[in-house]
């Protein structure tokens, strides 16, 4: 499936967002509709300061706990289970640790009513993103939100129109369904018991 990834690659000391292989140095703008996937990676800075890699961390201290993401409209001291600025987040049961690629992979749902209340009739909004990591029943900021503002757009189509299944090239239809052809005439398509199908004019 063909959908948006983003690679995250996150200095823990540092707590920046490093390019390193696939990953950003900066998130992109992201749309108020989407559900986006993530790869995120927690790294040690370079040892050399010029031409040196980061460490990808894999050990037991990283792969035992899991990240924690919300966007906000701002940070806020209010000590909530969930502060009212938060427009969307995917804490740490929709995170999985990945071995293979050596980071947690999940998703991202923008597509909630605090987001459509926070754009209300604007084309964009400024946002938060923070990620926060969980081990032991300790949270700890790797990535603060301040300091990683984006962008959220909002989408020329809200989704109000269903998606469309595609099987093998071929739009994919379900029952109920209803043809009209050239002539006009308008048919309702059934399934009789022997797996056949009917095919009844629609009285106009």
């Amino acid at each position: 499936m063909a959908a948006t990834q983003i690679t995250l690659v996150i200095d823990r000391q540092n707590r920046v967002l490093i390019q390193y292989g696939s990953a950003v140095a900066q998130l992109p703008a992201l749309s108020q509709c989407d559900i986006i996937n993530f790869l995120i990676q927690i790294a040690d800075p370079p040892s050399q300061t010029l031409g040196g890699a980061p460490t990808i961390i894999t050990t037991a201290d990283v792969s035992g706990g899991a990240p924690r993401v919300t966007v906000a409209q701002k940070a806020t001291s209010i000590l909530a289970n969930q502060p009212p600025n938060i427009l969307a987040y995917t804490y740490e049961a929709g995170w999985a640790w990945n071995a293979g690629l050596q980071g947690f992979t999940g998703t991202l749902n923008l597509n909630t009513l605090q987001m459509q209340t926070f754009l209300a009739g604007a084309e964009s909004g400024q946002v938060e993103f923070e990620v926060r990591f969980s081990s032991g029943g300790i949270l700890n900021t790797i990535l603060p939100g301040p300091d990683n503002r984006i962008t959220v757009l909002a989408n020329d189509d809200p989704g109000a129109a269903p998606p469309i299944t595609i099987l093998n090239g071929v739009q994919l239809l379900y029952a109920p369904l209803q043809i009209k052809f050239p002539s006009g005439n308008l048919y309702a398509v059934s399934e009789t018991g022997d797996g056949h199908l009917s095919f009844d004019l629609v009285p106009p």
